[in-house]
């Protein structure tokens, strides 16, 4: 009775065995990876390591087409393609057409953005220099007002340098008494310059202080709620784009992963929203840039397969096997980085 029963439940599976199934595959980095190999093309990737895996372990004969995603999805629905491979992500609008397995990954989107988003360079440096630059020029301009006035008849500021120095002295409120204005004009003009830096001085760092909060609030991006202050580049067609327009978050649309991370890198922008795991995986040769470890909208990858199949029990309990020791684990971080 145990034999009959065990015969029973391995007959469905020896009739898949009998055939070649048709396995679609939709290349999407680092999930389905196509690489042509002396001349052969060659699928490897997440998703393909797992099939493969399962296939074997199971006896499954199958022959890959390379198809488009839509294609993809659109064969498995009509029952023309029997599972379709890649970052399928399981949806309840694709769940009425189709059948999907258990998930074997859970992803979402994800933050990349430069490792050191804001130096204390970027923070103080600049607005310090601006600073200074502005005094210096402040300084020489009135410096060389202040001789012009006085130097006909005051000897203390014959030469270019003693007009420097008293401004110098007078608007830091130092007064050393070595030079002193003896016309009217010069001591109004002297009035003038204390009056002023007792009014320029706490503005001018006033200034530099907001400026540097503006500079640490804009330039620091910790997750979702920073991205509308900062620049931030999505790929056009993928889901990143619905969600910043979901949500009217400004953004900029480039056309692939290696543009997005090269004009982060270049610091052309702030920062990028896109797939995690394709985030990761794209990332790896950017020393620079790291990706935030905060995922949000989250997404479940799955096998898609022809309603009603009769493979999608036993890859289940596959997945559930698989996706739970340590070879799953170092197939991971093989694509995507420990």
């Amino acid at each position: 009775m145990r034999i009959l029963f065990a015969l029973l439940l391995m007959f469905p599976l020896m009739g898949v065995a009998a055939e070649t199934i048709k396995v679609g595959v939709t290349e999407s980095v680092p999930f389905a990876i196509k690489e042509n190999i002396d001349g052969q093309e060659r699928w490897t990737g997440i998703t393909i390591d797992l099939w493969e895996e399962i296939a074997r372990d199971v006896g499954i004969e199958y022959e890959y087409v390379d198809l488009a995603l839509q294609d993809n999805l659109t064969g498995v629905a009509k029952g023309k393609i029997d599972i379709a491979l890649g970052a399928m992500s399981i949806t309840a609008e694709r769940e009425k057409i189709m059948d999907f397995t258990h998930p074997y990954y859970m992803s979402g989107l994800g933050i990349v953005t430069r490792t050191n988003q804001a130096t204390t360079w970027s923070l103080y440096g600049w607005g310090l220099a601006k600073a200074i630059g502005m005094l210096f020029l402040i300084i020489l301009v009135f410096g060389v007002i202040m001789r012009a006035i006085e130097k006909r008849n005051n000897p203390q500021f014959e030469k270019f340098g003693d007009g420097m120095w008293f401004t110098i002295v007078t608007m830091t409120t130092t007064g050393y008494g070595d030079k002193v204005p003896l016309s009217v004009v010069g001591r109004m003009f002297a009035a003038f310059m204390m009056i002023s830096s007792a009014i320029l001085f706490p503005t001018m760092v006033a200034s530099i202080v907001a400026n540097i909060a503006v500079e640490q609030r804009l330039n620091q991006i910790k997750g979702p709620h920073d991205l509308a202050n900062n620049r931030i580049g999505v790929i056009t067609g993928t889901s990143a784009v619905h969600y910043m327009k979901t949500y009217n978050i400004p953004h900029f649309e480039v056309s692939s992963a290696k543009e997005l991370l090269s004009m982060i890198d270049d610091k052309k922008l702030d920062g990028g929203v896109y797939d995690k795991p394709m985030l990761q995986y794209h990332a790896k040769p950017y020393p620079d840039l790291s990706v935030l470890p905060a995922t949000f909208e989250h997404q479940y990858y799955g096998f898609a397969l022809k309603t009603d199949s009769n493979l999608r029990e036993t890859i289940n309990a596959e997945i559930l096997t698989k996706s739970n020791n340590n070879m799953w684990l170092g197939t991971i971080n093989k694509y995507l980085g420990e």
